[in-house]
């Protein structure tokens, strides 16, 4: 009994997600699902009134007015299922645009940090999946609950209008064994075979649904990996050099020949579960049918019905096996997706405010005292899923309107540094403070405004230059001009026809242009600098760069950051001499912190061994 009540508080929270994005959709469903369940029901019961009158010779006039009734009844409802239906598809869409986009906002509203974690990525890659599972998501309600309020009303219509069938009695009793068709033994025992039937048949369409969901699970990692190489190989031209340089099409066709055997296996399983119980399901809906009309007959033969009511009873109960088989599997169908259902309400009600502050971000307001300073106190950090520090005990001061460098190999915790000073990740142990307060009693957007941040696996938009460095449809065409000069892409800027309109790439537009790395990352450098931000943060700002562009990039470095607090990560050293400090990240931990000519003196210190591993690359800037 709970298993049932927690499936059905599943579906009626699912409704009232529904609900809540689009107001009166269920309500709108329910109303036209009233409205096409009664409709034959109006004609079955008209249909048997004209048929008497015409048996029985009664008045012209009642005849017609009998046909009018039924006539205007369908006119009014084909008006009204008509207004019903396009209502409902407005009602439709708009639910589906709004979901997709309350979905994209849970996304990219999400905390980071919650988002990175692998139990939110498989929620939400499950969720993904199971919509090409022929709709097997939060829409599936849509789908299959109006069907299923359609056949409820179908079976109440249907049972009220036959209900009169086992009670109707003949005028007078016929002689012999016919005559037991007229006692309540041979109803009951009708019923029992009935109900029994439909027993069978509810059993054996719970088993197929069942069934058929296991094998719809078997799609996923099916489609899994015709998504992947589909998105990442046969739609994306950027992967065409690779197949053709490293002929990367056998091994391509060859997966995905054998992912196309394993989904024709499944679909093979598949049909095969469908047309069994399909042929099951048939004939014992053909069972009951000649149940009814063997009893409809015999009451009719031994005159306990008029031809009319034999019109009108053997057309419900058609309906009435019509709607419960509907009824059975809509209702098993949506049952078995209530684990879709469950994940999506799970995905779209997580606890993801990290940031919970409600202080105003403004400048320390004491001469004495910094702009904005942020502090790192004892601050270590391990990535959620991991037990593995990647920061220890890092205590710094990050001063306000001053360039520090952070230098380390690979894996020392640089870019890890950066996250958790832009608020992305949660220290897992001491705190991060700007101007004396825990960054976490700020307000999160106004904490976000103080950094302009390049971070190595910056994306860029298929959108006009002016938007991707804006990062808005509207822009100041003067300061993106200046910011652009100031990164190093004017000479291509002037280039472009279009200018600040022109499109990267050509997703959305056959005339936008193909951007190198070393272009992209200026412009990713100048969407920094527009922004305007207190506090700038480059990760390997000049990786994709040849020597001439990097040294034109530093050479102006003074300009750029002026009046900025700058943190600049790079693997390349001579570019730490224009920070005034650098730290000295190793194995997750702060190990030097000074100058880089004071730092460059310590021999036998880690700064000394990297700069001296890259000495031979710039052996006059020592």
């Amino acid at each position: 009994m709970k298993s049932w009540i927690k499936k059905i508080n599943i579906i009626y929270r699912g409704i009232l997600f529904i609900e809540k994005i689009e107001h009166g959709i269920m309500m709108t469903h329910i109303f036209n699902s009233v409205i096409q369940a009664v409709t034959p029901f109006i004609n079955l019961f008209m249909l048997s009134y004209i048929i008497d009158a015409i048996t029985n010779k009664k008045p012209l006039y009642i005849l017609l007015l009998y046909v009018f009734v039924m006539v205007g009844l369908n006119a009014i409802i084909r008006v009204v299922s008509s207004l019903m239906e396009t209502l409902i598809k407005k009602k439709d869409m708009q639910f589906n645009l709004r979901y997709d986009m309350a979905v994209a906002n849970k996304m990219m509203s999400m905390h980071y940090e919650t988002l990175d974690t692998a139990e939110t990525h498989n929620l939400r890659m499950r969720i993904s999946e199971a919509s090409n599972i022929f709709g097997s998501r939060i829409q599936k309600i849509l789908m299959l609950f109006p069907g299923m309020a359609q056949a409820v009303f179908t079976v109440i219509f249907s049972t009220a209008l036959t209900i009169n069938l086992f009670f109707n009695m003949p005028e007078k009793n016929m002689p012999g064994i016919w005559n037991i068709i007229n006692t309540p033994v041979f109803t009951i025992a009708l019923l029992i075979l009935i109900v029994l039937t439909i027993l069978v048949n509810m059993n054996l369409t719970a088993k197929s649904t069942k069934k058929m969901m296991n094998q719809y699970d078997l799609y996923i990692p099916v489609n899994k990996v015709g998504d992947f190489y589909s998105t990442q190989y046969l739609d994306s031209y950027h992967a065409g050099k690779d197949i053709r340089l490293y002929n990367q099409k056998n091994i391509i066709i060859d997966e995905l020949e054998q992912n196309n055997r394993n989904c024709f296996k499944i679909d093979n399983e598949t049909a095969k579960i469908e047309y069994k119980y399909a042929n099951i399901n048939s004939f014992i809906s053909t069972f009951i049918n000649i149940l009814v009309y063997i009893f409809v007959g015999l009451k009719a033969w031994v005159g306990a019905l008029s031809v009319g009511n034999i019109v009108k009873y053997v057309g419900s109960f058609n309906e009435f096996i019509s709607g419960f088989t509907r009824l059975m599997n809509s209702s098993s169908a949506l049952l078995s997706n209530n684990q879709y259902i469950e994940q999506t309400l799970e995905f779209m009600s997580i606890d993801d405010a990290i940031f919970k502050g409600i202080l105003p971000v403004t400048p320390n307001t004491n001469e004495n005292a910094e702009k904005y300073e942020i502090k790192f106190e004892n601050v270590s950090f391990k990535y959620p899923d991991s037990d593995r520090y990647i920061l220890k005990n890092i205590n710094i001061t990050l001063e306000y309107g001053h360039s520090l460098a952070i230098v380390g190999e690979n894996g020392s915790g640089k870019t890890t540094f950066v996250k958790l000073l832009c608020g992305l990740y949660k220290p897992t142990e001491g705190k991060i403070t700007l101007n004396g307060k825990d960054i976490y009693d700020y307000k999160y957007d106004e904490y976000l405004k103080l950094f302009s941040v390049v971070f190595q696996d910056f994306k860029l938009l298929s959108f006009q230059l002016g938007n991707n460095i804006a990062v808005g449809e509207q822009y100041d065409s003067s300061k993106i001009r200046e910011a652009i000069g100031k990164a190093g892409f004017e000479k291509r800027f002037e280039s472009l026809e279009d200018g600040a309109d022109t499109y990267l790439y050509n997703d959305f537009d056959l005339n936008g242009v193909e951007i190198s790395g070393g272009e992209a990352q200026k412009i990713a450098i100048a969407r920094a600098l527009y922004k305007d931000a207190e506090i700038i943060v480059l990760d390997e700002p000049t990786a994709s760069l040849d020597p001439i562009a990097e040294n034109e990039i530093y050479s102006n470095f003074n300009e750029i950051m002026h009046g900025k607090t700058t943190i600049c990560i790079s693997h390349r050293l001579s570019s730490c001499k224009f920070c005034e400090k650098i730290c000295v990240f190793d194995n997750g931990e702060i190990v030097q912190y000074d100058s880089h000519e004071n730092l460059v003196k310590n021999t036998g210190e880690k700064y000394y061994e990297l700069w001296n591993a890259q000495a031979q690359y710039y052996k006059n800037i020592a």
